[in-house]
């Protein structure tokens, strides 16, 4: 769950793969799903969410992929789709966040890695990797970046901060 950076919406996901978006003012809620199949598969669960820097959009993780979802329409305008062949870590996203700046979104996938994509272009960056002092799953790194967006900060393993 989150908020909009203007502080007029709530946004937030369910198992389900429904979003539900409440203004906070009105109290009105709007729930949708990114696709319009009402048929639930594994890979529509949402695991994770984000919305940018400017409140336009919600960035979501799904199983086999990050979905961009532009708010006011509720329609789906890009999807990174996950390489889990090349890396079955892929899958696992403890984080997802964008750069105050609106440039950059950051993903933080288990073992330790951390993507950073162009928010704009939709393409790589980007990785570091491990993040972690052990290759074991990190249940989840946490992320955040400061506002001048020069740094990320996060936080996986035994709590350990990294700049």
């Amino acid at each position: 769950m989150t908020i909009t950076p203007d502080s007029r919406f709530i946004i937030s996901g369910t198992k389900d793969g429904i979003f539900t978006i409440i203004n906070i003012q009105t109290k009105k809620e709007v729930s949708f799903r990114s696709n319009s199949s009402q048929v639930l598969d594994e890979k529509e669960k949402i695991k994770c969410l984000e919305v940018s820097a400017d409140g336009k959009f919600i960035l979501a993780d799904y199983k086999e992929s990050i979905k961009i979802i532009h708010i006011q329409d509720q329609k789906e305008v890009f999807e990174f789709k996950k390489d889990r062949h090349e890396s079955p870590s892929l899958d696992l996203v403890g984080s997802i966040t964008v750069t105050p700046d609106n440039k950059y979104i950051i993903l933080a996938f288990s073992k330790g890695i951390i993507k950073i994509i162009d928010f704009q272009t939709k393409q790589f960056v980007h990785q570091f990797d491990n993040m972690s002092s052990k290759s074991q799953l990190i249940a989840k790194i946490q992320l955040t970046v400061t506002l001048d967006s020069k740094y990320i900060v996060a936080r996986g393993y035994r709590n350990k901060i990294r700049i």
